[in-house]
């Protein structure tokens, strides 16, 4: 009977702990984790900014490293357009300040060029030439197209660069006007083609001016050399107007290059790629729960077992009845007589070990019974 007593006990109290500790393991014991990593790569420098993001589930990784690597990339894209604007807005500035003053410079030529066309040259007061020819209207017209054509071209330019088809197909024109401009006589002949009538009886031929010049004679060298001199002064001046010009028009088409190429930085974006994650497993760490778990249920069953055990053994362990009053106490009816026994009279001392022994085992049995939940307590708490 004391041995299925000690069996049940054992039992009972190794799984009643294990079914304590199991719900604490499930709560506690390492769980398969994923982890994902996303980069922003920058296409320039190509330095990789990882994202790494860690869940129990692998498309929750990946979903929420990816977020981040995006968010990261537009905050990166749109700082790299605020970085941009200024030189943006430079560059235009600098194309509007070109055009003013290729403008300007086409200006001054041209103001240049009506001054030099309107002003008498010197030797036309001392040796009236006859009145010149009157001039061909289509010229006049072909000229008044020919500048509002390269004013549309202008106005085209501020806010186009020198390829796009509308400047293409206005140049094109402006080579038309100008190649029947060059292929138009500069005199409109009403009468007579290269003669002019002196008077009713009398023609003659129109002479060359270089013709009447060569002719002169040699005292008018002098006023000749003044005027060469003019001429050359008046050549000079107008190179170096042309020239202002040439520079204007150079400095306007690389103003105007330089703005292109910060539009189209601008309209590519910033060299930044993100490289999506993809989840993978990350090792398990050890699990110690679940073997505290059992040599805890184990131990607590076998402390309880030992604890029953020894208070059950302590309990059938009897002192023998030394003394009649002893046995008339212990029976409650009085003693008619008594056989002695063949052992002899009972020691004392023995009948103190006998005591101290049960008292001892009842002890025993009971501090073990009590330490057997601690145990349990502290191996569960522990998981």
């Amino acid at each position: 009977m004391p041995v299925l007593l000690c069996a049940a006990a054992f039992g009972l109290t190794a799984g009643a702990v294990f079914g304590l500790g199991y719900g604490r393991w499930q709560a506690h014991r390492p769980q398969q984790t994923y982890a994902a990593t996303a980069y922003v790569v920058d296409g320039g420098s190509n330095v990789r900014t990882p994202f790494r993001c860690e869940a129990t589930d692998a498309g929750s990784a990946a979903t929420e490293a990816n977020a981040r690597a995006e968010r990261e990339a537009v905050e990166r894209r749109a700082a790299w357009r605020r970085a941009m604007e200024e030189p943006c807005r430079k560059a235009r500035d600098s194309v509007a300040s070109a055009e003013e003053s290729c403008r300007e410079c086409a200006a001054r030529l041209e103001t240049f060029d009506r001054q030099r066309r309107e002003t008498p040259k010197p030797n036309e007061a001392k040796n009236p030439r006859p009145p010149q020819e009157k001039e061909n209207p289509r010229r006049l017209e072909l000229r008044e197209q020919l500048a509002k054509l390269e004013r549309r071209r202008d106005e085209l330019l501020v806010d186009r660069t020198p390829l796009h088809p509308a400047v293409r197909e206005i140049e094109g024109r402006i080579a038309d006007v100008q190649a029947e401009l060059a292929s138009t006589p500069t005199a409109h002949d009403e009468a007579f083609s290269g003669r002019r009538n002196i008077g009713p009886e009398l023609e003659i031929a129109d002479v060359p001016t270089t013709a009447c010049q060569d002719d002169m004679p040699p005292a008018a060298s002098v006023p000749q050399n003044a005027a060469e001199s003019d001429k050359i002064a008046v050549h000079a001046k107008r190179a170096e107007l042309v020239a202002a010009v040439e520079r204007a028009r150079t400095a306007r088409d690389a103003a105007r290059r330089a703005l292109e190429d910060i539009e189209q930085k601008l309209r590519a974006g910033p060299p930044l790629v993100v490289q999506y994650a993809e989840a993978v497993p990350n090792p398990l760490p050890p699990d110690a729960g679940l073997p505290r778990l059992v040599w805890t249920a184990l131990m607590a069953g076998a402390i309880m077992t030992f604890g029953i055990g020894a208070f059950s053994a302590g309990v059938r362990i009897e002192p023998p009845v030394a003394t009649v009053a002893e046995v008339e106490a212990a029976s409650g009816a009085p003693i008619l007589g008594y056989v002695p026994c063949g052992d002899g009279p009972v020691d004392a001392a023995a009948i103190r070990r006998q005591t101290l022994s049960r008292r001892t085992m009842m002890s025993l049995g009971l501090l073990l019974a009590f330490v057997s939940p601690l145990l349990a307590l502290w191996g569960i708490g522990g998981i």
